[in-house]
């Protein structure tokens, strides 16, 4: 469904993307405590695959439907943190 608001507090006031920067912290301590190197590595291919082909095309979505108030949203709050 589309979005209607632009939520600001909370943990989103602190980065734009929380569910993406846990998934990249998750896939990290997997990797950590599994003990598989290639699993931790594997979180810059993850990483770029989330930049350029979900959030670079979900920013251009919230410019376009929101306008200013998205733009100094993103101003003010970091993507990672």
């Amino acid at each position: 469904t589309a979005s209607n608001l632009i939520i600001v507090n909370g943990i989103y006031s602190y980065t734009r993307n929380p569910m993406y920067l846990g998934l990249l912290l998750m896939q990290i301590g997997l990797g950590m405590l599994l003990g598989i190197i290639h699993i931790v590595a594997f979180t810059i291919f993850t990483y770029l695959i989330l930049k350029y082909f979900v959030i670079f095309p979900e920013e251009k979505y919230l410019e376009d439907k929101f306008g200013d108030k998205y733009i100094r949203y993103k101003k003010s709050v970091n993507r990672w943190i």
